[in-house]
């Protein structure tokens, strides 16, 4: 919130990074909101981020088009 697309934003603001896992970070009129992990919310009993993380992809020799 101090560099980037979420500089001076009123609203809410969601950033989120992609690779050896799932980033994710939920600020609302410019303070965080804890708890807001998006790669440890669970599907189908794992972390979303062993499912839709970079490595996920890999391992399982994804096209992009699957894996998005």
């Amino acid at each position: 919130m101090t560099f980037g697309a979420g500089v001076d934003q009123k609203g809410t603001v969601l950033m989120l990074t992609f690779g050896t896992g799932i980033g994710s970070a939920l600020f609302t009129r410019g303070l965080l909101v804890p708890n807001t992990e998006f790669g440890h919310i669970e599907i189908r009993g794992h972390d979303a981020e062993t499912r839709a993380s970079e490595r996920a992809k890999e391992l399982h020799d994804l096209s992009w088009g699957k894996w998005a």
